[in-house]
């Protein structure tokens, strides 16, 4: 109760976020708080404050700070996120959607946080900047935050390295799956934006009801992606980018079928139908 409580909305790209940027507000001295997994109260909420007509996933946003702003935090994070990181891309640049990029202003507005005593943490990601550039934003953070450069250092070093044992238990897992699959069983592939795979409301259930008929589902990221940069040499939206390679590798798999959730109104979905297809 004594700390400052940052909140983390837990959904869309930032959820990605969430492994490192817990453990650099931690490092600092703040509570980290989530906003918890989507259920009916967020997608009502989402629905009374929302404004226009997203996609669903950028709707439940407004949900998922609803619920930040009744936990009473006293920041929310919430990125700007104009590039991201893609690895392996040689495409020229890795954008996030127009909704990413203008997220902080638009909730803002939206949901009058300014009137609620609540401040938003809005650094701006541009990862094809290169590591020097994204490395100055959590010495903004920490600025911002009342923290001198050398605990910002320290925070930092520190929560990189466990980000990196984040990242490695992740490779693990995706190496471990390529071994145990096999050619003389169905394996369903659920393939989306990370953030709607993993979403129990905006994925339906859909793995779970596979499951329940007796198939092996697994999703997509726990796949090695093969490289199609020499086909497709500037796909630069990263989510269509994961779906077409993964796309590519279920094709060539005998016994692997794809199933793709895609939301409505999105703009790079429109691609990557084709692109899939």
């Amino acid at each position: 109760p004594e700390k400052k409580t940052i909140g983390f909305p837990y959904t869309l790209a930032i959820r990605g976020l969430f492994p490192m940027f817990r453990n650099f507000f931690e490092e600092l001295g703040f509570n980290v708080l989530i906003s918890g997994i989507t259920n009916e109260k967020t997608v009502e909420l989402s629905q009374e404050y929302s404004m226009g007509e997203t996609c669903f996933p950028v709707k439940l946003m407004n949900g998922h700070i609803a619920q930040l702003i009744e936990k009473k935090v006293d920041y929310i994070f919430l990125p700007s996120i104009h590039t991201v990181k893609n690895t392996g891309s040689k495409s020229r640049k890795n954008y996030g959607c127009v909704y990413l990029q203008l997220l902080p202003q638009l909730i803002s507005q939206t949901m009058n946080i300014d009137e609620k005593n609540i401040k938003i943490l809005s650094p701006k990601f541009d990862a094809d900047l290169g590591e020097r550039y994204m490395r100055d934003i959590y010495f903004e953070l920490g600025e911002q935050l009342g923290k001198n450069s050398d605990t910002v250092m320290e925070a930092m070093k520190k929560a990189m390295l466990k980000r990196n044992d984040f990242e490695q238990k992740f490779q693990n897992i995706i190496k471990n799956t390529s071994l145990e699959l096999k050619n003389d069983e169905k394996i369903f592939v659920i393939i989306s934006k990370s953030y709607v795979v993993l979403d129990p409301v905006l994925n339906l259930g859909i793995s779970d009801k596979i499951r329940d008929m007796g198939y092996k589902v697994i999703p997509y990221y726990d796949l090695k992606k093969p490289d199609i940069s020499e086909e497709y040499p500037n796909l630069y939206w990263p989510m269509v980018k994961n779906s077409v390679e993964i796309g590519k590798l279920v094709k060539n798999h005998p016994n692997m079928y794809a199933i793709l959730l895609t939301n409505h109104c999105c703009g790079p979905d429109t691609a990557v139908l084709h692109y899939f297809r």
